[in-house]
């Protein structure tokens, strides 16, 4: 069975949450500080340019 990308990880955690808005200690059970940092600036930089 193949891993889940920390992304994909994030974004359904996000999906399946009541919460509206988030901050990175959400996510630190899922990576260390700095992979979840990461991603936040990736999903946010996408999210903008869409």
């Amino acid at each position: 069975m193949k891993r889940k990308s920390l992304k994909n990880r994030m974004l359904l955690r996000i999906k399946k949450s009541n919460k509206t808005a988030f901050i990175s200690s959400d996510f630190f059970d899922l990576s260390d500080k700095d992979q979840v940092g990461r991603v936040l600036r990736f999903l946010s930089h996408s999210t903008i340019s869409s």
